[in-house]
């Protein structure tokens, strides 16, 4: 029999993989469909990168390649390279 819960903070556990979840890592996130905080949670990104990102899909649409993120100011290829394995279309 459950119990009633305490008063308090919810948790919440919700999330996929293909999306990601805020401040926590449970897979590649999808540079074309995340939002700010997704973006700016990946190591390297942060809060200002991410802002660019965002910007850059919604004047160019959907990026083709991980590489293209290359034509984001403030990120190159060494960077594209080193998140490579956190990221996906």
């Amino acid at each position: 029999m459950l119990q009633p819960r305490a008063p308090g903070p919810a948790l919440c556990l919700a999330g996929t993989k293909e999306h990601g979840m805020s401040g926590r890592s449970v897979g590649p996130v999808s540079i074309n469909i995340a939002d700010e905080a997704e973006l700016a949670a990946i190591a390297e990104i942060g809060l200002q990168r991410a802002k660019r990102i965002i910007e850059y899909r919604t004047r160019h649409g959907e990026f083709e390649s991980i590489d293209e993120l290359t034509r984001v100011a403030g990120i190159d290829q060494k960077l594209v390279d080193s998140i490579r394995g956190s990221i996906t279309l």
